[in-house]
């Protein structure tokens, strides 16, 4: 509703009456400030507040005794080892998250220099390049910078996982197959979400669209 001008004339108005106006003006605006509001302030309320509106996804890495599961944005599968192999150099792959198996769990581990080390709660192994080029299992942990990663985060809360040593990043190239590639900015297959554990049964899996 457009506000309303008034005009006064020159003759003179009566005090009481001016003061009885005034009132009646103040309780319009007490039920209606829409209708006592410039209009130009008018229209750009709700542009204000859509600005200021709070980023529901969340931006924080989990902490180093959060068990995770990490999940890719392209196909939804989860990063886990391959045949629930314990053995050293085993392969990592990805393996559907609708029923998280415990090899799928992991965390993320403080290291030097702010690097992560991307630990696996079943194997008790860890995230590394194998020898075969551009390959990726686990391994036993010996504190080399041949465990570290860094996550770097999008503006939409989703991580780039990248080696330490290489600068490529992990990468399923198929579903199931992964890899480490060279970075392509916002790739959905080199994108995960890291969804947290509620408890040792409950998953956080709200995020993930079917």
């Amino acid at each position: 509703m457009t506000p309303r001008k008034y005009a006064f004339s020159s003759k003179k108005v009566p005090i009481f009456k001016l003061a009885l106006m005034g009132l009646a003006l103040m309780e319009l605006c007490q039920v209606s400030p829409a209708w006592c509001m410039p209009q130009s302030l008018n229209n750009t309320q709700g542009l204000t507040q859509q600005a200021i509106k709070p980023n529901k996804v969340s931006k924080v890495l989990p902490t180093q005794d959060q068990t995770i599961l990490l999940i890719n944005q392209s196909t939804g599968r989860a990063l886990q080892i391959k045949n629930w192999s314990f053995s050293q150099g085993a392969p990592v792959e990805t393996g559907p998250a609708h029923s998280p198996e415990a090899i799928q769990l992991w965390k993320v581990l403080p290291a030097d220099g702010g690097y992560y080390i991307i630990h696996n709660t079943q194997t008790q192994k860890d995230l590394a390049p194998l020898k075969e080029a551009g390959k990726v299992g686990q391994k036993i942990r010996n504190d080399e910078p041949l465990h570290h990663w860094t996550l770097k985060q999008t503006s939409k809360g989703t991580f780039v996982i990248s080696h330490r040593e290489s600068g490529l990043a992990l990468t399923e190239v198929e579903p199931g197959q992964l890899a480490l590639s060279t970075s392509t900015p916002d790739s959905p297959k080199q994108l995960w979400k890291i969804e947290r554990l509620k408890s040792s049964k409950t998953l956080m899996l709200s995020s993930l669209t079917r």
